[in-house]
């Protein structure tokens, strides 16, 4: 066939192949239908003539269960009834949904060491000398409309049947002494199945305890029901032939020709390079029928009217989108900037080194990082996550980070920063946003950090006498934009030579991997451990490359932030 993009006009639609035209599918469609209906009839004969077939097979083996029922020793299938009914009964609930699991089954295995048991030998003789398919004992669990097997003449594949297996309770009728009611059942062994039971008492208390079930095959029709099914269907073709003759041609002119004309207008529409130009190849079809067609044609004419404006609006939507974008990335790139890469204005002792990283979720983040020289012998240092995402983050991250260095430059209480920081955050705060703030001083000549926790993430520590990471678990204050006058306490870190210090923010126990699992601070203490005789930036890369690996390429829904702050080991030591 053609293809669509290939076909230019009217002309070239015409020479598309036949078996693909709709002429050929509306004159096929039509055999089939007119075929299927004679065929109903022809089959319907048959299915009556099946039925009392099916009828009398189901009344011999509704006494073939009944002489079952009464003939076997009683004592065996009495006990194994009573014995599967009382493990069944015992089952909870939510397992016997489950009857399939090992833990099911391993249920009922003292059944089938029972000597007892034996009786499945008698129920295969049954079925050999009387030609049914099986022969089964089961009871009723009517609450969850549920057969529930006791024992059977033949066990299948993946325990089917044995003691313990359900089966659906739809699937079982009972029959009567006249003329035995039964169903026809479909089982991937046996095919399609006549089923019959009886029920079977208990002998000493004359208590009814389930049921005997007998199945067999469905018989095929009579080779006379197919010789009547050829012999009409010979008929049903000549009339479906002379049908389709006689028919088609009104068809293709009332129906066909009309679509193809449409086609035709649509495959020139779609050709069409500005479709915003006020040509209308819809509205100049000649169709004057009042039918779905002529709906249908009118329907086409309005839909064009409605695309000029739409790919005209669309246009303006995709400049302006695009100018968004470009602003976003300025943006972006702006934000970045903010973010220091190396500490400037400093000419203190450098027995230290500071290294971070930040990853947004979105082309704009609320995380941020600072480190910034007050004095000579004293640094500080900002890691914060603003609550939410996005553009509205990252404009409460600027403020929040101007805050918070500000005040610092004026202020050595990391206390009283972020007091005032949070006192100006309150203010018009409509958005109810907040921001969470690890904000400490480090004193260069003491080796010491004087910091304060606002409902941050732990921070990590690496101890060069121990040689090893671990947390700061410690009670965190109230974070920064939600509460005015409030208290935050000052906590002390003394630091050492060699030890190192990680912030970060919670993107990176966060992050999650296709399972919905979380990295977790576990994990980033491991990694951490893995890598503790790594310093400086490779630290971090060593961190976001084992997030990585875990999250497997599924994408985070938060920022991620590290700082690393690491003191220089004693040359003397």
């Amino acid at each position: 066939m053609k293809d669509i993009r290939d076909i230019k006009d009217l002309r070239d639609l015409r020479k598309i192949k036949f078996s693909s035209s709709l002429s050929f599918k509306v004159g096929v469609s039509v055999f089939v239908f007119s075929f299927i209906y004679f065929i109903s009839v022809i089959g319907f004969s048959g299915y009556t003539n099946t039925i009392f077939s099916t009828s009398a097979i189901a009344e011999r083996n509704y006494c073939l269960a009944r002489t079952v029922a009464i003939s076997l020793p009683q004592e065996y299938p009495v006990r194994l009834f009573k014995q599967v009914k009382e493990i069944y009964d015992s089952v909870p609930a939510d397992m016997k949904d489950d009857y399939k699991s090992p833990e099911y089954k391993k249920l009922f295995e003292p059944v089938f060491t029972d000597e007892y048991y034996d009786l499945q030998a008698i129920l295969i003789k049954n079925v050999e000398n009387n030609l049914v398919s099986w022969i089964s004992f089961h009871f009723e669990d009517s609450d969850r409309n549920k057969v529930i097997f006791v024992i059977d003449s033949d066990i299948m594949e993946e325990g089917r049947y044995s003691a313990g297996w359900q089966g659906s309770l739809g699937n079982y009728v009972h029959g009567n002494n006249d003329l035995a009611e039964y169903t026809v059942h479909s089982d991937p062994e046996y095919g399609q199945t006549i089923i019959v039971r009886a029920p079977f008492y208990d002998p000493d208390t004359g208590e009814q305890l389930g049921y005997v079930s007998v199945g067999e095959r469905k018989r095929n029709v009579t080779s006379s029901n197919i010789a009547f099914l050829l012999f009409f269907g010979l008929i049903l073709l000549v009339v479906t032939l002379i049908f389709i003759i006689t028919s088609v041609g009104g068809i293709r002119r009332m129906v066909i020709d009309p679509i193809i004309l449409l086609s035709d207008a649509a495959i020139k529409f779609s050709k069409k390079q500005d479709r915003g130009t006020s040509s209308h190849v819809f509205k100049d079809l000649n169709i004057k029928s009042r039918d779905e067609i002529g709906l249908l044609a009118e329907s086409m004419a309005s839909m064009e009217e409605d695309i000029h404006g739409y790919v005209d609006n669309l246009k303006t939507v995709t400049r302006e989108k695009e100018r968004i974008a470009t602003e976003l990335d300025v943006a972006s790139r702006i934000q970045k900037s903010m973010l220091p890469s190396e500490l400037t204005g400093y000419n203190g002792k450098l027995d230290f080194t500071i290294s971070a990283l930040s990853r947004s979720a979105k082309e704009m983040g609320g995380d941020f990082y600072d480190f910034f020289a007050i004095d000579d012998d004293h640094i500080g240092i900002t890691v914060a996550d603003v609550s939410d995402k996005g553009i509205p983050a990252a404009l409460f991250m600027v403020k929040s980070c101007t805050l918070i260095k500000s005040s610092a430059l004026l202020n050595h209480n990391p206390s009283m920063v972020l007091s005032d920081a949070n006192h100006v955050l309150c203010e018009r705060n409509d958005e109810s946003m907040f921001v969470t703030v690890f904000f400490g001083i480090y004193t260069v000549s003491e080796k010491k950090l004087i910091y304060v926790n606002a409902g941050h993430e732990y921070p990590a520590i690496y101890r060069a006498d121990t040689g090893s990471y671990s947390l700061i678990d410690e009670e965190h204050d109230v974070v920064l934009g939600i509460m005015e006058n409030i208290e935050f306490h000052e906590r002390e870190l003394q630091l050492n030579s060699g030890d190192k210090l990680l912030l970060y923010t919670d993107g990176l126990p966060e992050a999650i991997n296709k399972d919905g699992s979380a990295y977790g601070e576990s994990s980033m203490i491991d990694c951490l451990n893995r890598s503790h005789d790594i310093t400086g930036q490779a630290v971090l890369d060593a961190i976001r490359d084992d997030i990585d690996t875990f999250a497997a390429g599924v994408a985070q829904f938060d920022d991620m932030t590290m700082l690393l702050l690491e003191i220089s080991p004693d040359p003397t030591e």
